[in-house]
């Protein structure tokens, strides 16, 4: 049985680099989500309401509250406290 749930992956660069990754956000299935980058023009971010992570209608948009990564009773989605989260599992938002 295959449970999916919905976990964050940051990948930040050094500290030192000079170029920074916006985290990101990958589903357990290996879906991306997008990033979390406070640009609002940044087509990845789910924090642009025009692109496609950021717009509420997208199926793989944690904003999207009938679709499996935003729905709050889907047992993917980081919006779910009652998804079983297991010790070890990464954090969730």
């Amino acid at each position: 049985m295959k449970k999916l749930i919905t976990i964050i992956t940051i990948a930040l660069t050094s500290a030192f680099a000079a170029y920074c990754q916006a985290p990101s956000i990958i589903a357990a299935d290996g879906t991306f989500l997008g990033n979390l980058s406070e640009n609002t023009f940044d087509p990845n971010s789910i924090y642009n309401e025009w692109g496609g992570y950021g717009n509420k209608w997208n199926a793989k948009s944690v904003w999207n509250e009938w679709g499996t990564y935003g729905n709050p009773q889907s047992p993917e989605s980081p919006w779910n406290p009652w998804a079983p989260v297991k010790v070890g599992d990464p954090i969730r938002f």
